[in-house]
């Protein structure tokens, strides 16, 4: 997941990100949410399935009233 969070903030055109049905470890699910903080293009993002902890619950929470824009789909 650290991967496909270096891509997106290189990536200055991705607009939907769909990572759903993914086994996420906390250090790259921590990458993600960084990753969609500092997307200006990135408009929603997939995690159907995904089972996070409850620090990453809550650090989702923290992404969604920091940017708003973004749709976070679960």
């Amino acid at each position: 997941m650290q991967a496909v969070a270096k891509a997106v903030e290189q990536n200055y055109s991705i607009k939907e990100l769909d990572v759903s049905a993914n086994p996420f470890q906390d250090a790259g699910a921590a990458a993600l949410f960084k990753a969609v903080l500092s997307s200006n293009c990135l408009r929603r993002v997939a995690l159907r399935g995904v089972k996070l902890s409850r620090d990453l619950r809550a650090r989702l929470e923290e992404v969604r009233s920091e940017k708003p824009e973004t749709i976070i789909v679960e």
